[in-house]
């Protein structure tokens, strides 16, 4: 797998995770969204 499809798929776990959140406590989606950008 090259960068540019590492690139997609991560950005892709990204959106989910937002769809994931984005309805539940903000703080919450905050230190998860830190804890994902630290990998």
């Amino acid at each position: 797998m090259d960068i540019s499809e590492l690139m997609v798929q991560n950005n892709n776990n990204l959106k989910n995770i937002y769809r994931t959140f984005s309805s539940k406590n903000s703080k919450t989606f905050e230190k998860t969204l830190a804890i994902v950008l630290m990998f």
